[in-house]
């Protein structure tokens, strides 16, 4: 019988990536209990995960109304808005959920073996059912006001991929930061919050003007992904293509440095759980 040592510095090929795909089962398995655990108990699942982004898109919208705001929009500005807090809260959602999956998954971490990433990874794949149902409503809009797709449209899974991948690295480095002091999750959902507010989520990037747009999406990974999204579902918005690749490459560097801090803190995720 192999022995599994855990060590403070496991290697990326020992137990690494390949150990993930390995224990894929696993991963369906809590794919499958995160996506149906918040709709457990409800007889309006699918209302209720339409709710907020709903809610949200129309305080936006009133707001911006009454303020005869100009937020340099491409396109009907109920559709941007929509699209931008359904993008983002899953971003939001699938982060927080793999940062505290590692405590969710105490009693299975404390008696079972397994790859520990699998954890933070099970959310972010399980909130592509309420982002599925919210997104249902992306062909209404777009009959009601009359934007269509073009060819991009082929992009848009990409576009997704992207968003899960930065989603999970930040969910894997704040967990890592979480294993020695909890209070980095609270940290965490107000960067979050208020980070709806410093992305392009309500309003375009050409709100900053030429040169404060490219430090825009410079200083933040989830600008180019919105905007890229938007894109994407829209024919006729502009697709920022040079600040999506930087996204994407700053978003890669960033889950191989998280992941590596992950794996480093494996060897006390137990006791830190308890």
């Amino acid at each position: 019988m192999s022995e599994i040592v855990i060590t403070a510095e496991a290697p990326l090929g020992s137990g690494g990536w390949g150990e993930l795909v390995a224990n894929r089962h696993l991963l369906a398995n809590l794919i499958r209990r995160e996506a149906r655990l918040p709709y457990l108990n409800m007889s309006f699942g699918v209302v209720w995960a339409l709710v907020r982004a709903l809610i949200f898109s129309f305080v936006f919208f009133f707001i911006r109304r009454a303020a005869s705001a100009d937020m340099k929009t491409d396109v009907a500005y109920p559709l941007y808005v929509y699209s931008g807090v359904t993008l983002w809260w899953y971003f939001v959602d699938a982060a927080t959920g793999a940062t505290s999956s590692i405590f969710k998954d105490a009693g299975l971490i404390t008696k079972v073996y397994y790859p520990r990433a699998i954890s933070p990874a099970a959310p972010v794949v399980a909130r592509l059912t309420e982002f599925g149902i919210q997104a249902m409503m992306f062909p209404v809009g777009m009959l009601l006001f009359g934007h269509g797709p073009d060819w991009r449209l082929l992009l848009l899974p990409l576009v997704v991929v992207h968003v899960m991948v930065l989603a999970l690295a930040v969910g894997l480095f704040v967990a890592a930061l979480a294993v020695r002091r909890q209070d980095y999750m609270a940290v965490q959902r107000y960067v979050l919050y208020i980070g709806m507010f410093l992305s392009p989520v309500i309003y375009a990037p050409d709100l900053w003007g030429t040169t404060g747009t490219v430090l825009y999406f410079l200083l933040n990974p989830m600008a180019a992904p919105l905007q890229m999204f938007r894109a994407c579902l829209f024919g006729g918005v502009h697709a920022p293509w040079a600040g999506w690749g930087l996204s994407a490459a700053v978003t890669l560097a960033f889950l191989t440095l998280s992941y590596r801090q992950f794996r480093r803190q494996e060897a006390g995720l137990g006791d830190a759980v308890l």
